[in-house]
């Protein structure tokens, strides 16, 4: 018996270009979906600082109305038949914020922001975790003119207290030693909380809380 050898290697090239293509397949795949994950890391990258800035550039809005506000010594001027706190629906604009308490830089506590009656009922720690919020605030900044409280929508809760400075001296030598004249400086200040909450796109969210000393003595002029 003749024993023969074959050596057809006949579609073999046909198994490896499936293969290849196959390899390749995988490799598109797989770069598609890094790419996809880098696209969604950078928007969210995106996102997340544009809530940022939107909340830390609300307390620099909320601190100058506050020093204008204070300025009015019975607050803005309101809208006719004033404006009611326990009332989320009545507030006036200024330069396109919303105020819901014409004389919100004289609050003295978080239970005084406006629509807080009944909401503030936790510890402070609670409460001041809920600062500010849809229901609970002194401005709005909204990004809907019609739909004011719709997404991306700014909320700004103030209130301060006022407190005694501590005061500084200064010794000014005269003469001979021991003997001289003394200078001393007091005065008091209202010490604000500036809370700011930015609610963005895709569910983002930041808040950002500010301190600010106004300087007792050194009001403006009421322009409102």
């Amino acid at each position: 018996m003749e024993n023969k050898i074959h050596n057809n290697e006949e579609g073999f090239v046909l198994v490896l270009s499936l293969l290849m293509l196959v390899l390749l397949t995988i490799i598109g795949i797989a770069a598609t979906r890094t790419t996809t994950v880098e696209l969604n890391i950078a928007g969210n990258g995106k996102v997340g600082k544009q809530t940022f800035y939107q909340a830390d550039g609300a307390t620099e809005i909320g601190a100058e109305l506050v020093e204008q506000n204070i300025a009015c010594a019975v607050g803005f001027e309101t809208a006719p038949g004033g404006l009611d706190n326990s009332d989320p629906t009545t507030f006036f604009s200024i330069g396109g914020v919303d105020v819901f308490d014409g004389s919100f830089a004289f609050d003295e506590s978080m239970g005084d922001i406006a629509h807080a009656a009944g909401t503030m009922a936790g510890t402070p720690a609670q409460n001041l975790a809920q600062l500010p919020a849809l229901n609970v605030r002194s401005l709005r900044i909204p990004g809907d003119r019609v739909n004011r409280d719709a997404i991306p929508v700014t909320n700004v809760a103030v209130w301060g207290q006022t407190l005694l400075a501590t005061g500084s001296a200064i010794q000014l030598a005269q003469g001979y030693e021991g003997k001289g004249k003394g200078a001393a400086a007091g005065g008091a200040y209202i010490a604000y909380q500036i809370h700011a909450q930015h609610l963005g796109l895709t569910n983002s969210a930041s808040i950002v809380r500010l301190d600010w000393h106004h300087l007792i003595g050194f009001e403006g002029n009421c322009t409102y």
